[in-house]
């Protein structure tokens, strides 16, 4: 069986155009338990007031 796929891999088209304006993204990894994301600007105006 993967022999046969092996075979395939060098058929595969690899010749395609990524819309530069397009967002790709991906559902094979799932991340639930992140921190919610801090502006970076603002970390550094929480810094300097501080």
């Amino acid at each position: 069986m993967f022999e046969e796929a092996d075979k395939e891999i060098p058929n595969i088209s690899t010749l395609y155009e990524k819309d530069p304006d397009a967002i790709y993204t991906s559902r094979v990894f799932a991340f639930n338990d992140l921190q919610k994301l801090i502006n970076s600007l603002m970390k550094k105006v929480l810094k300097y007031c501080i």
